[in-house]
């Protein structure tokens, strides 16, 4: 009888793996499959991407268009909703400060806006943040109050 232990593979099914870099008895001795001479046999001798050999790159050739605002990394846009997580007691007044000391938005946001979802179920004097007008109703729907500037 025989165990599970003692189970191999028939010989010659399993083909031996290849020992780079081993000598000729691992298969890929010598050059280790790199051929002979040139940059890419060398160590370390990697050719960066996107680099055509000292051609002009494609990504260098081609036009750019476009703009990319700074202003995205300085911004935030919140969900009405927000604001149920904000007691009314403590802050009567909602403004960016407030928003910035209670870790609803980072330290580094200076424009914040609210846009409308979620429902508002405490009533909030919101001041000096832009909302759209879809937030701007469910403000005063929940009994609150929105003045522009400060």
């Amino acid at each position: 009888m025989s165990f599970l232990n003692q189970l191999s593979p028939v010989k010659g099914s399993n083909k031996s793996k290849s020992r780079r870099g081993r000598g000729s008895s691992g298969f890929r001795g010598d050059t280790c499959g790199r051929g002979y001479k040139g940059q890419k046999s060398r160590s370390g001798g990697s050719i960066r991407p996107g680099f055509e050999g000292g051609q002009m790159p494609f990504y260098l050739r081609t036009p750019k268009s476009g703009f990319s605002s700074r202003k995205q990394f300085v911004r935030e846009a919140l969900p009405v909703g927000v604001l149920n997580h904000i007691d009314a007691k403590l802050h009567p007044e909602v403004t960016i400060e407030v928003l910035r000391e209670i870790g609803v938005i980072r330290k580094s946001t200076q424009f914040v806006k609210f846009y409308a979802s979620g429902k508002v179920s405490i009533a909030h004097t919101v001041k000096g943040i832009p909302v759209t007008s879809g937030a701007k109703a469910e403000i005063e729907s929940a009994g609150g109050q929105y003045t522009e500037s400060e």
